[in-house]
């Protein structure tokens, strides 16, 4: 259902890509829960979702058009904001 799921592909190493991409975009993210929470980590990644979808709603970005807007695009522009 990519109208309200995004894959998600950032691994451990790579969350500070994703934090990165809503603080730059004024996107709200979700309290992170502990590491052997593992309901509150799937409601976390339903909260991401939900967030995502807000932000694609308020912009008129399509369910198919929100990777290329989180994994090139706003990866890009974050790349340009640090150099």
């Amino acid at each position: 259902f990519p109208e309200y799921f995004f894959p998600y592909y950032f691994d451990r190493e790579e969350f500070v890509q994703l934090i990165d991409i809503f603080e730059g975009f004024d996107i709200v993210l979700p309290v992170f829960p502990k590491r052997n929470d593992h309901k509150g980590r799937t409601r976390y990644y339903f909260q991401l979702c939900e967030k995502l979808y807000e932000f694609r709603m308020k912009y008129g970005i399509s369910g198919t058009e929100l990777p290329a807007f989180i994994y090139d695009f706003s990866l890009m522009t974050m790349e340009t904001k640090h150099e």
